[in-house]
């Protein structure tokens, strides 16, 4: 399934302190506390506090702006190279410094014991494998057998290993996050 995110509703983070439009959950309509795995947007307009994940790990992925440096409660990183993944733990009290105005993040989150997630930022013809699949395009234009990805656009496949992508566009960036489930669906 193929998904325009500009079109995708906009909300609340848990904790109220920003937006996110959601591109997928599972097990579908689940809720910030009861979701197997999850992947988003999130606009970030002042510092302050990430919502807290206990029992979930994190990745997020620069996609707009200069960036900011998230301070752990195991130390801070830095986040201001756009399309690198940086991992963290959702229990975690996590306090986000801007550092030249608002941001816009790739969000991934998978809950331990239910959910891994391989997060893969990648420039050239691939193929891959897993129980679930979403790929986004921030940047230039891909293709599949089945579709076209423009930038901006997110493809959701419950069975990745059938499906090669190639760039379309010299410039072409694709995150491609890979799921697999570790429980019964």
């Amino acid at each position: 399934m193929k998904i325009d995110v500009s079109a995708l509703p906009s909300s609340p983070w848990k904790n109220g302190g920003g937006s996110t439009r959601t591109i997928a959950v599972f097990p579908p309509d689940a809720g910030f506390d009861d979701f197997d795995w999850r992947i988003s947007i999130a606009d970030v307009v002042s510092s302050g506090e990430f919502s807290r994940f206990p029992g979930v790990d994190r990745s997020i992925l620069l996609l707009d702006g200069a960036g900011m440096i998230l301070h752990l409660d195991s130390g801070s990183i830095t986040l201001t190279t756009p399309y690198k993944p940086l991992l963290f733990r959702g229990d975690d009290a996590v306090r986000s410094e801007l550092l030249n105005g608002a941001t816009r993040d790739f969000n991934v989150m998978t809950r331990r014991g239910c959910a891994t997630a391989d997060v893969k930022v990648v420039q050239s013809k691939v193929q891959f494998a897993a129980d679930a699949g979403v790929f986004f395009c921030p940047r230039g234009a891909f293709r599949t057998a089945n579709a076209d990805l423009e930038a901006g656009c997110a493809l959701l496949v419950d069975r990745p290993e059938e499906n090669s992508f190639e760039p379309r566009t010299p410039d072409a960036v694709m995150i491609a996050v890979l799921i697999k489930h570790l429980g019964a669906l």
